[in-house]
């Protein structure tokens, strides 16, 4: 059975191994214990996009009638296993709220993969892998809510880009600010400014989106 060691664990090992002067032991092993013992910049950074976002969906409820609460689901809980939710947050309210979010940091996303034909991964499925569209739109459907990508690019500009069916995101931006329409696995999607769409009034995340035409 693999041995496995909690982030704590693995420092104190490098501790002690440095200590007692193991080079044997030390060489081999000492690089990689001080790796798994360090905690992960990117996991730190994602789960401060998670929470900022969830206290912008906050700010949004909170001009809604009534009263409101946005809670992260767990992971266990983000496949629609449960009613009331899925993908990164529920949403519950007097109303039905009628999104449902996933959220992806940098994880190799750049903004040259909307301009790109076809659209490749990780937007897009891969042979072994489901994209990050796939992803997002299967668990709304589970719970009967539309989905929304919010991916926020890898690197040093960190833009965030919201992508949603072109007849969801009528409900919240208006033609001009569509940024990029593209087509992921043979559906086409609009893809905006994150930014641009939290700042919709509020109302209008309750909308119905129109009938197709």
């Amino acid at each position: 059975m693999p041995l496995t060691l909690t982030t704590g664990e693995c420092a104190a090992l490098a501790q002690r191994i440095e200590a007692r002067e193991v080079e044997s032991v030390a060489a081999e092993l000492l690089p990689r214990l001080k790796r798994a013992g360090t905690p992960r910049k990117g996991n730190a950074a994602g789960k401060r996009f998670e929470r900022r976002i969830a206290t912008e969906l906050r700010e949004i409820v909170a001009q809604l009638p009534g009263e409101w609460k946005v809670a992260r689901n767990q992971t266990d809980r983000q496949k629609g296993q449960v009613a009331d939710g899925a993908g990164e947050f529920t949403i519950e309210g007097p109303l039905a709220f009628p999104w449902a979010f996933e959220l992806k940091d940098g994880s190799g996303f750049r903004i040259e993969h909307l301009f790109t034909e076809p659209i490749p991964g990780p937007l897009a499925n891969r042979k072994s892998t489901e994209g990050f569209w796939t992803q997002a739109a299967r668990q709304a459907a589970c719970v009967g809510r539309f989905p929304i990508l919010i991916v926020r690019e890898a690197g040093d500009h960190h833009r965030e880009f919201a992508v949603m069916r072109p007849e969801h995101r009528t409900m919240l931006v208006d033609r001009a600010g569509v940024r990029a329409t593209i087509v992921v696995d043979g559906e086409q999607l609009d893809v905006c400014f994150w930014g641009d769409v939290r700042k919709a009034d509020a109302r209008r995340w309750l909308v119905p989106p129109p009938p197709p035409v």
